[in-house]
């Protein structure tokens, strides 16, 4: 379906319309949803575009104008604008609905995913009295599959939109033992540093965690820490330095999300040197 989006869009696009645009994505959810985002510094030629797209694809519900010109590689501007339907669109994981905000990370292989995330619940072995911390939490989709596991989750997460989009799941889908906060790590860390905390999940982008991150992920004096992870090397090195501030690894769960690529995320279970 995104290809055929895309195939459209490269034969109704004009020259005109291009040359304000940087890039265009394109999302596809389980829930048959599509999202277009085109990214670039003025709407106003993109507009009858848009129109064109909604009026050809029924399940087109989003459409969005990022503006970005910034001279630097990053994809995403601060401000944006709907051009039609919402500013996110509706996923589906393990049970649960997730209002998907266009600015929010989401794994692109949603069936694997499941695979992954129930992956890092059975490397938490919950019994349902835990108190659980989801750090990196995007939009709440695994700290919402825990906690249906555990007595309460916190997610924490430094993107506003991201945590906007994460609450709203949570009333979505009825779990009032689950929240969101919008807060720097290292700052959430130190003001739960006193907290029982049973178990921390985190999720980190490819470049892995900081010696610092890792510090104020110990800080918190988990008993078990479950990383999940899409970089092998990363993962690796890290693990060497939760080693050394007193926590190892039981064991890592390999899980293949990019089929027939090299591509690999993993699940570690680390739980404190006695």
């Amino acid at each position: 379906m995104i290809n055929e989006v895309f195939s459209f869009i490269q034969k109704k696009i004009t020259l005109k319309m291009a040359q304000d645009l940087r890039h265009v994505f394109i999302r596809h959810s389980s829930t048959d949803e599509i999202q277009v985002v085109f990214i670039g510094k003025n709407e106003k030629n993109i507009v009858s575009l848009s129109d064109q797209l909604k009026n050809t694809f029924a399940n087109i519900t989003s459409i969005v104008f990022n503006y970005n010109t910034r001279n630097d590689n990053v994809i995403l501007g601060d401000t944006y604008k709907v051009l039609y339907g919402n500013d996110y669109i509706i996923e589906e994981c393990l049970g649960n609905k997730v209002k998907l905000h266009f600015k929010a990370f989401f794994q692109v292989n949603p069936k694997q995913m499941e695979v992954l995330y129930s992956q890092a619940i059975k490397a938490a072995n919950l019994t349902g009295n835990e108190t659980c911390i989801d750090m990196y939490a995007g939009t709440g989709t695994i700290g919402m599959a825990v906690s249906q596991h555990a007595k309460s989750v916190i997610g924490v997460e430094i993107v506003k939109e991201a945590v906007d989009n994460a609450n709203d799941n949570t009333k979505m889908n009825h779990l009032d033992h689950c929240h969101y906060i919008c807060q720097d790590a290292t700052d959430f860390a130190h003001d739960h540093k006193e907290d029982k905390i049973d178990v921390i999940f985190i999720d980190p982008p490819r470049k892995g965690m900081t010696e610092n991150g890792i510090k104020d992920t110990i800080t918190m004096h988990p008993d078990k820490i479950v990383y999940v992870s899409c970089n092998p090397k990363t993962l690796s090195r890290d693990l060497k330095i939760f080693k050394e501030y007193g926590y190892q690894c039981e064991y890592v769960q390999p899980v293949d999300m990019f089929c027939q690529t090299i591509g690999l995320e993993c699940v570690a279970k680390l739980t404190k040197i006695v």
